[in-house]
């Protein structure tokens, strides 16, 4: 399933003057739709995820191989956190520069206190 998908170039404008009335009706067609994305993805390392451990590796690769081909431009943070502990393995860094996981640099151990995480 695509991430970014129009069904039309089609599109209708409503331009609007200060006084927020409608000025009249316009309509345009999309030449040409550039993106400024940023993902920002958190990832539970905890021992829970351990039962998951293999399907969480083959999704985020997946999930990556998607935005590269349908959101060429985008830029992702991605961390990892366990317990109080948060990593950050890439910031604001181009997609095709992250690196895919694997068993030896994702590997669930610790304990999950997801909101301590997070807040951090």
């Amino acid at each position: 399933m695509p991430l970014i998908k129009f069904e039309t170039e089609e599109f209708i404008a409503l331009p609007i003057n200060k006084s927020g009335v409608t000025t009249g009706r316009s309509t345009s067609k999309i030449k040409e739709y550039k993106t400024e994305a940023h993902i920002g993805f958190i990832l539970d390392e905890s021992s829970s995820m351990a039962v998951v451990w293999q399907d969480t590796i083959t999704g985020f690769n997946y999930y990556i191989a998607q935005l590269r081909e349908e959101v060429p431009g985008a830029k992702m943070t991605f961390a990892t956190f366990v317990a109080d502990k948060v990593k950050v393995r890439g910031e604001d860094r181009p997609i095709d520069e992250v690196l895919p996981l694997n068993t030896k640099t994702y590997t669930p151990y610790g304990s999950t206190p997801l909101v301590d995480s997070v807040m951090r």
